[in-house]
């Protein structure tokens, strides 16, 4: 099949069969094993776990240590609201990415990327600006997270919300295409990267730290992620290939039934710390959290290691029709 045109339309290209000359070992691995490319590849996801999880520790650590109780709990509140926002502003459609851009000629999968990601750039800060713009909206986020009168915050918990949900759909777009080594970096930088960097600050004493001064240093993980998760994706790519919005609502209608039961888990998980919040204090909450989180931690080291490598891999062959 050959590949489209600047003036094709994606739309088309999503409904014929993937290129089976593009093979499902990942970009520029020639003809290595699925086997052994899920071996490297699970030994790589098993090096980046280990890595996150040190980095989570030694948040828990700079962040019980240096912050008040209060801080702590806005910090976890924020924390949770983040994981709900950037899963419902996604609407689902990273579920479409990495079930569309695997197995096909690369200029196919950076214009599918391309055309939902652009659009996606420019509908989640719009959604979040109308209910920034809503005053009850707005002065009830600020009173559960206690923030008060101070709404600049409130615009950077945004912003980072934005940044964080683009940084994750390319890793998603890393993911899909099988070159899982780039997906665990991403993902790395996106989560792991700002945990050590508020460590860093506190074993050192830069400065004191307070919720805004880790507000501050999280934007980094993710600003970094989007940067690095584009370089591997390619810019050349992605300004040569071509662009329909009409992919967008395509995405969406694939991905939101996954929603509900996503975002199910993640509220039975952590919409306790909001029901703490509205009977108590986030002084309360921030006791809770902090213990809640050094448990969650020992508990959590489990399984999603082979799964994050040989997943991609499982929707790339379907796409290449290699179901046997």
């Amino acid at each position: 099949m050959k590949a489209p045109s600047k003036t094709e339309s994606i739309s088309m290209i999503i409904h014929e069969p993937a290129d089976v000359g593009s093979g499902i070992a990942g970009e520029g691995k020639g003809k290595q094993s699925l086997a052994a490319r899920v071996v490297s590849q699970s030994a790589h996801s098993t090096l980046f776990f280990g890595l996150g999880f040190v980095s989570r520790l030694l948040l828990a650590v700079a962040l019980g240590r240096g912050l008040s109780t209060h801080d702590y709990g806005t910090y976890s509140l924020v924390a949770t609201s983040l994981g709900i926002g950037v899963l419902l502003l996604q609407l689902g459609v990273q579920h479409y990415i990495v079930r569309e851009v695997g197995g096909r000629d690369k200029l196919e999968a950076v214009s599918i990327f391309k055309s939902i990601v652009s659009v996606e750039a420019i509908v989640l800060p719009s959604i979040l600006l109308i209910f920034l713009a809503i005053p009850f909206v707005r002065d009830s986020v600020a009173e559960l997270f206690g923030f008060g009168n101070n709404r600049l915050v409130l615009v950077f918990v945004a912003v980072l919300m934005v940044v964080d949900a683009l940084a994750q759909e390319t890793a998603r777009y890393l993911s899909g295409r099988t070159d899982i080594e780039r997906f665990n970096e991403v993902l790395f930088l996106e989560s792991g990267l700002w945990p050590l960097l508020v460590f860093t600050v506190y074993m050192f004493g830069w400065m004191e730290l307070s919720f805004v001064t880790v507000l501050v240093i999280w934007m980094i993980g993710p600003m970094v992620a989007l940067l690095h998760g584009l370089r591997c994706i390619g810019v050349k790519e992605l300004l040569q290939a071509p662009f329909d919005p009409r992919l967008y609502p395509v995405a969406i209608r694939f991905g939101y039934p996954l929603l509900g039961s996503m975002l199910a888990t993640l509220l039975l998980g952590w919409s306790d710390r909001y029901f703490i919040a509205s009977f108590h204090s986030a002084e309360v909450v921030g006791v809770y959290s902090y213990h809640y989180n050094i448990i969650t931690m020992i508990v959590a080291v489990s399984a999603p290691l082979i799964a994050s490598a040989l997943d991609p891999h499982v929707v790339a062959a379907y796409n290449l029709g290699e179901l046997e």
